[in-house]
C-alpha cells in the first residue's frame, strides 16, 4: 500500500510539473513574440506619426537680382548691370592695367534713413561661382572718367549711381554682389547678377 501512494504521488508530481512546464513554455513562447510585434507596429506608427508631423524645412530664399532693389539699412541697392571691361580701361596718359582683367558692376544706393549717411565701396564685395570673394578697386572709376565718388555722404532720400569696379582673375564667372549696411558687418545680403 505504501508502495503504491509513493507511485501515486510520484505520477502526480510528474505530471504536474510537465502540465506547468508546458503552460510555461506556451506563455513564454506566445509573449515575447507578441511583445516584439506589438513594439515593432508601435516604433513604425510613431516614425509615421513624427515624419508627417515634421515641418518641411523652408526655402531659402532667393536673392533679388538685376533692377531689383535689396533694402539693408539706411541703403537700397540696386544692381543694374555687369559687365567685363578687359585687362585696361581709361586712355592714355590716364589708363590702369589689371592685375587679371576688370569687371564693372554699375550700382546705384539711395539713402532710406532720416540723416546723411557715408557710403564706402569697401560695403560691397564680388562673389563668384565658387564661393570667392573680391574686394572693389577704388581708383579704378576715375580712369572710366565717372563722376561716382563711393566715398562720400548721401542725404536722406538722395540716390548715388555709378560703376563699381572689381580687379578678379581672368576667366571669373561673377555670380553675387554681397552687400553690406556698414563696414562693421561680417556678412552681408547678397544680389545675384544674372
Amino acid at each position: 500500500m505504501m508502495r503504491r501512494t509513493v507511485f501515486t504521488a510520484a505520477a502526480t508530481a510528474a505530471l504536474l510539473a510537465l502540465t506547468l512546464t508546458g503552460c510555461s513554455a506556451a506563455g513564454e513562447g506566445a509573449g515575447p513574440a507578441d511583445t516584439n510585434q506589438t513594439a515593432t507596429d508601435a516604433a513604425g506608427n510613431a516614425e509615421a506619426a513624427e515624419a508627417s508631423a515634421e515641418p518641411e524645412a523652408p526655402a531659402e530664399p532667393e536673392a533679388p537680382g538685376l533692377n531689383t532693389p535689396l533694402t539693408l539699412g539706411t541703403f537700397e541697392y540696386t544692381v543694374t548691370g555687369l559687365e567685363e571691361l578687359g585687362t585696361t580701361i581709361g586712355e592714355e596718359p590716364l589708363s590702369t592695367t589689371a592685375q587679371g582683367t576688370y569687371l564693372k558692376i554699375d550700382l546705384s544706393v539711395t539713402n532710406v534713413g532720416n540723416k546723411s549717411e557715408t557710403f564706402f565701396d569697401s560695403y560691397v564685395t564680388l562673389v563668384d561661382v565658387e564661393g570667392k570673394q573680391y574686394d572693389a578697386d577704388s581708383m579704378a572709376p576715375i580712369y572710366l572718367r565717372s563722376d561716382a565718388s563711393w566715398v562720400s555722404g548721401i542725404n536722406p532720400g538722395n540716390t548715388m549711381a555709378g560703376p563699381v569696379v572689381f580687379d578678379v582673375p581672368a576667366g571669373t564667372v561673377a555670380e553675387f554682389l554681397m552687400v553690406k549696411e556698414n563696414m562693421f558687418a561680417s556678412d552681408g545680403e547678397l544680389i545675384a547678377l544674372k
